[in-house]
């Protein structure tokens, strides 16, 4: 009888429990100076805020939760022009001839340049990074200008980016930088950040930078814009709105130069309003945000590796004369049909040792190559890892890197089998309908 009676008691208490510890890490007290100040100036310049929502802190990052329930189709937040900064917008603010013909200058020098990248957008990115960076340093009555109007806006750029690989110790660094394919993404990335300040520095504003403020910026400027019309565009306020790709309950739409945030779904009183994110890949996402999404792990749109090594045929005492690091000897794994596309190498190397040089044999080669990565990330030690990262959500994210490129290899190496497999069939057939003395595959 007693246990009839305190049994159902044990169950509330339990669920008790886990409801507690599911809003553990909520804290619905949460208040920002600086986010009121954020507030205050968008709601001057024409912002429009839903009041069912407020900042709150989710696992140590700010996020918005719904106060009360909210309809589908509810507007979330309406963000104006007058609030986003674009490099347009920018440059109008400052008013100045010559910043603008520095600009228009930098715009060339980058397109000429092979150490920066390719890409408009981070053309506009790394230029506002450096207007935000002088404004925030210099105190001359042009820069006030441009501070003065968008102080506020520097309340988003207070984040924590510790956890940004760039920021790793040397210890850190090497743990990935020689073993894994973001290792090369990683090297080739800091090349076209230095490609930018090189530029600044030498030939457009001619004056030192101070690397850790001016990367501040860079790295938050990637994170925080959009684009919005074909126009880089730094939108407030979005950046509190956290990022799932399963289930969002809100979306974004642009109608008019506004960013508009609207509910696609009933939303309860508690819960954190959520948007998809863009699709990047975890390499991208790791260097610049420093995060990893476990819904990206098997995306890899890009794997970096050389065509060949030197050490191929190691076990055979011969060294190839290739440089590793050579820009010429460089493929991507993840192209289709990769081993198509580098089997003029393979069979040149082979028959410059008076190897076999059939597709089948070099296709073999290849193999051993991949097989070769593959052994490598087995020398790789978790153990390590966790010992050197002081935060575990750094080495969660190594280690996240490396299980998803040895996955991708794996699946790599599959392919060439199987299409060894398909060809030594292949083979074996026209051996039979031509004799033994058949090679020509």
């Amino acid at each position: 009888m007693f246990l009839y009676q305190i049994f159902p008691k044990i169950i509330i208490f339990l669920l008790l429990i886990i409801l507690i510890s599911s809003k553990k890490n909520i804290r619905e007290d949460y208040t920002d100076v600086g986010y009121e100040s954020l507030i205050k100036w968008g709601l001057e310049n024409s912002l429009q805020l839903s009041n069912n929502i407020k900042l709150t802190k989710y696992k140590e990052e700010k996020q918005y939760i719904s106060k009360d329930n909210i309809s589908k189709g509810e507007l979330i937040m309406d963000i104006p022009p007058e609030i986003t900064l674009t490099i347009d917008r920018a440059l109008a603010i400052f008013n100045s001839d010559n910043l603008t013909t520095k600009f228009n200058n930098y715009k060339k020098e980058d397109i000429k340049s092979n150490k920066t990248l390719d890409d408009l957008s981070h053309i506009y990115q790394s230029f506002i990074s450096y207007l935000l960076y002088i404004s925030n340093k210099t105190n001359t009555s042009m820069v006030n200008k441009f501070y003065e109007y968008y102080k506020p806006l520097y309340y988003i750029f207070e984040d924590d980016i510790s956890h940004i690989p760039s920021l790793f110790n040397n210890e850190q660094i090497n743990i990935f930088l020689n073993t894994t394919s973001f290792g090369s993404f990683f090297e080739l990335m800091n090349i076209y950040l230095m490609g930018e300040v090189n530029l600044f520095e030498k030939k457009i504003f001619k004056e030192n930078i101070d690397l850790e403020q001016y990367f501040r910026y860079r790295f938050l400027i990637v994170q925080k814009s959009y684009n919005i019309s074909n126009t880089t565009t730094v939108a407030p306020f979005i950046d509190f709105i956290k990022r799932d790709f399963n289930t969002p309950n809100c979306k974004l739409v642009v109608k008019n130069g506004h960013i508009k945030i609207k509910a696609i779904r009933n939303i309860e009183k508690g819960e954190l309003i959520t948007i998809k994110p863009r699709k990047i890949s975890n390499q991208y996402s790791f260097f610049f945000y420093g995060k990893i999404y476990k819904e990206l792990i098997d995306y890899m749109p890009s794997f970096i590796i050389p065509i060949i090594t030197p050490n191929l045929f190691n076990d055979e005492g011969i060294i190839l004369d290739i440089d590793e690091n050579d820009d010429e000897n460089k493929m991507d794994l993840a192209w289709p049909n990769f081993y198509d596309v580098i089997l003029p190498t393979y069979k040149e190397v082979a028959q410059s040792l008076k190897k076999d040089d059939s597709d089948y044999a070099c296709y073999g080669f290849i193999l051993k190559y991949l097989y070769q990565i593959e052994n490598n990330y087995d020398l790789i030690h978790y153990d390590d890892i966790e010992e050197a990262f002081y935060n575990d959500i750094d080495s969660d994210n190594v280690i996240s890197i490396i299980e998803s490129e040895k996955n991708f290899l794996k699946i790599k190496i599959k392919d060439l089998i199987n299409i060894m497999e398909k060809k030594s069939k292949k083979i074996k057939i026209l051996k039979n309908q031509k004799g033994e003395n058949y090679d020509e595959l």
